[in-house]
């Protein structure tokens, strides 16, 4: 499925999408109703952001279920290791026939006789303690008490060597004998082995994040593409009637594109036929205005002055809506304005009709400008003829390139305008020069001209004494990132 804006003779694709982009941008659209222009932020921006918050919750929850897990492992594996010394302990216990209880050495492991070796041991069995030699005298009764019989629990360490330990209390019958043993393991090398692996799954886990992050932003970079090729197909309608194939975008794309056909060219057809309708009324308004002149001028010329200069006004409106008419606004396929061929033949035409003028110039152009052609000839032709009719004897002119526009510079030697008058300058059937012949709309088209196609038009007192027009419009969209890219 494809779509392009609909044409006509004289006004075409773009119209629609000029009309399209000032019906959804303007401040006020419908009833009450407006669009405040917030900057709002990037969609890729959100996407990475989410993504982002996305991938380092989940990394906190395995960080996490890693810690937990790795503890409970190792937990279990030093519970069921000390669980088996007090089996061995249990073997170990004999009594003798005396009636007292003691270990046979050889079975106790024998990092239980060495001196502050983190494996601990103390048997109660009525009134006799024995108690591991690894001990070395400490007092350890404190620590033993806060362990609850049948558990084992991680207390603090009596002495300053170790942080904690892993402690276990069991209460077992033995002859006959209750007897309470505690056994317990310093559980601090362990602990900062765990606290090393977790900090090593960090720092692994933040550079493995970075590296999601480059190939995320290198993914989300690679999707969104497709919006900058939409971009420049949209600005391709504006120069050319190639038609946007719907399906080469995502399918998420295709009903929006769909839309946006559909919308540009009913708006198409609305704004041709308003502007028909327009140019009719305009013109079928002539002859009447003819008959009522052929009227007046049967009047005594006191009752015909009055008529007179309404039918004057009526007139000059009536020219001013057709050539409002006339104003194609962004282009169509094969209209657009190619400097300096078209100023070129416009500055000869002007030298024929004003031979006592010197008009003289520069273009270092030689670029097309986003512009209907006959619109930029009207522009154009507007501003050099003003020029030339209030110029003393010089008129200079000149074609440049500003950053994505392209600027005309035309200047004369004239009288020139006080700089209060300036604004009036492009108000519709005004002019500051009453001897002259004309309604007044030779600036206020331009004016509308340039602002149908997002352009600046600036009035200054000129360095040769007279006026001086600036006007800039923009490139087309390549010639445009070009001039960017070349800077």
């Amino acid at each position: 499925m494809t779509f392009a804006t609909a044409t006509s003779s004289r006004s075409t694709s773009t119209v629609c999408e000029s009309c399209w982009a000032g019906t959804l941008l303007s401040p006020g659209v419908g009833r009450g109703t407006s669009l405040a222009r917030t900057e709002s932020p990037s969609l890729a921006y959100r996407l990475h952001a989410l993504l982002m918050l996305g991938l380092l919750v989940a990394y906190g929850l395995f960080v996490a279920i890693a810690w937990f897990s790795a503890r409970y492992v190792v937990v279990d594996s030093l519970e069921t290791r000390l669980k088996h010394d007090r089996d061995t302990l249990l073997v170990a216990l004999n009594q003798t026939p005396d009636r007292r209880w003691i270990l046979d050495r050889l079975r106790v492991p024998a990092i239980y006789d060495r001196a502050f070796s983190g494996h601990y041991y103390q048997l109660e069995i009525g009134g006799q303690k024995i108690v591991s030699r690894s001990l070395f005298g400490q007092l350890v009764a404190d620590t033993w008490s806060r362990i609850p019989a049948g558990t084992c629990r991680q207390v603090e360490a009596p002495n300053a060597l170790e942080s904690f330990w892993l402690a276990c209390h069991d209460v077992i019958s033995k002859q006959g004998v209750t007897l309470h043993l505690w056994i317990a393991e310093d559980y601090s090398p362990v602990a900062d082995g765990l606290k090393t692996l977790i900090w090593r799954l960090v720092l692994v886990g933040l550079g493995s994040l970075l590296c999601l992050w480059a190939a995320q932003a290198w993914a989300l970079k690679r999707e969104f593409a497709v919006f900058q090729a939409l971009h420049q197909a949209l600005q391709r309608l504006r120069t050319d009637a190639a038609a946007i194939d719907v399906q080469a975008y995502p399918k998420e794309l295709q009903p929006l594109l769909s839309a946006l056909g559909q919308l540009l060219n009913q708006l198409g057809r609305r704004v041709e036929r308003s502007r028909h309708a327009l140019g009719n009324l305009a013109h079928e308004l002539k002859r009447p205005i003819q008959h009522m002149r052929i009227c007046i001028e049967s009047l005594s010329e006191e009752a015909s002055k009055p008529l007179d200069r309404a039918l004057s006004q009526i007139e000059s409106l009536v020219q001013r809506e057709l050539k409002r008419a006339r104003i194609v606004g962004p282009v169509r396929a094969g209209q657009m304005a190619r400097l300096p061929e078209d100023i070129e033949s416009l500055v000869d035409v002007l030298r024929r009709l004003y031979p006592g003028k010197d008009v003289e110039g520069h273009c270092t152009v030689n670029a097309t400008v986003a512009a209907d052609r006959e619109d930029l000839s009207e522009l154009m032709g507007n501003l050099l003829d003003n020029a030339c009719k209030y110029a003393d004897r010089r008129v200079v002119w000149a074609v440049t390139r500003e950053g994505r526009n392209v600027c005309l510079r035309v200047e004369d030697d004239g009288p020139g305008v006080p700089d209060e008058a300036l604004p009036e300058l492009t108000a519709w059937g005004v002019r500051l020069d009453e001897t002259r012949h004309g309604h007044g709309m030779g600036l206020a088209l331009c004016r509308a001209i340039v602002d149908e196609y997002g352009g600046t038009l600036r009035f200054q007192t000129s360095r040769l004494g007279g006026l001086e027009v600036s006007v800039c419009l923009p490139l087309m969209a390549e010639q445009a990132d070009t001039s960017v890219d070349q800077r």
